[in-house]
């Protein structure tokens, strides 16, 4: 809607003044504009000072009238000289393509050195309009859809919790590809709106650095989640309670969802999930230190300690899940505090 007006009021200026270039105006207001205040100026800034320098450089090439053959070797040469930067930075499109359409405009209809002069008053013109478009009209709204984004992320999260579990218990041979995809896909979508807030005429340092630690905290919990599905073993009898320290986990990121969307204020305060799995991780601990005793006594039975047997690897799985679901439990916890603060309070609740 920002581009539609501005593109519109531009078009009006460019008719009721009868404007010879009046697309120049229109083109540069439209295409001026950009997703947040920092990058509609530095866009700004590239494309205008870049055409003011480039349309000098034509207003002397065309002040000069080179034939048509010395004309075609200088847009050539121009012609690479633009297409090659355009990628390295806006203004070097600008500064040498200007000259390119200048001239090429001279071979279509005459054209004088004047045709340069208006050139720079139209983008100047335009740019003034996208920079009153980005001041005055609709603000972006990036912050106000950080708590459906953030949701979504607990969400995605708890499911791949819930996936990690069935392959801890031998339900499911491994992580379904899907759900580590769409893990990634919700990070990616808080990483860009962090990255829109950063480029706003204000940006709200606080809620940046929130979400920093957002996306840090949700790579870690899906590292660890793959890390514990990759040591399960279908063959180990007794993977302990570690399934269902999952289980409640994924549980507490789904009332973390609830809570962030809640319009009205929560009875009770969520607990740390590190209180929640206290009791959880002494049953773990208790069956790594039976699986610990079993192991031992397999030895004194005169067992290889280098030998493959069922034991030894139940005891490597379970030492390494537990490791990695202490892991699991902190990032888990950052997670989930940084979500209910980096989030907007919506009216009634409390964050």
């Amino acid at each position: 809607m920002r581009v539609l007006v501005t593109a519109a009021v531009a078009m009006a200026l460019a008719a009721a003044l009868h404007l010879p270039h009046g697309q120049w105006l229109t083109i540069t207001a439209a295409l001026g504009l950009r997703a947040t205040y920092d990058e509609t100026v530095t866009h700004l800034i590239q494309r205008v000072g870049g055409t003011v320098l480039g349309s000098v450089i034509a207003a002397l090439l065309l002040a000069l009238a080179p034939g048509q053959l010395a004309a075609a070797l200088i847009l050539f040469v121009f012609a690479v000289i633009a297409f090659t930067l355009r990628s390295v930075n806006f203004g070097y499109w600008m500064l040498f393509g200007t000259p390119v359409f200048l001239m090429l405009l001279d071979f279509s209809m005459p054209s004088n050195w004047t045709a340069a002069g208006e050139r720079i008053i139209l983008v100047v013109g335009g740019g003034v309009l996208a920079f009153l478009a980005t001041r005055l009209l609709w603000p972006t709204g990036h912050a106000e859809r950080l708590p459906a984004q953030l949701g979504q992320l607990l969400t995605v999260h708890a499911d791949l919790v819930r996936a990690t579990a069935a392959v801890v218990e031998g339900d499911a041979e491994r992580l379904p590809h899907d759900k580590v995809v769409a893990a990634e896909q919700a990070v990616e979508a808080v990483t860009d709106s962090r990255n829109r807030l950063e480029n706003e005429r204000v940006p709200d340092t606080e809620r940046i650095a929130r979400l920093d630690d957002v996306i840090s905290a949700a790579r870690g919990v899906r590292d660890h989640l793959i890390a514990v599905a990759r040591m399960a073993r279908q063959d180990v009898e007794d993977v302990g309670p570690a399934p269902e320290i999952l289980d409640r986990v994924a549980d507490h990121l789904e009332e973390t969802h609830d809570l962030l969307s809640a319009p009205e204020p929560a009875d009770a305060d969520l607990p740390p999930l590190r209180e929640r799995l206290d009791d959880d991780f002494a049953d773990l601990d208790a069956h790594l230190a039976k699986l610990a005793r079993r192991r031992r006594a397999e030895i004194k039975e005169g067992v290889s300690t280098d030998e493959y047997t069922p034991l030894r690897h139940a005891v490597l799985q379970v030492s390494g899940t537990r490791y990695a679901l202490r892991s699991l439990r902190k990032d888990v916890d950052d997670l989930v505090t940084q979500c209910l603060a980096a989030a907007p309070p919506s009216p009634g609740r409390r964050t």
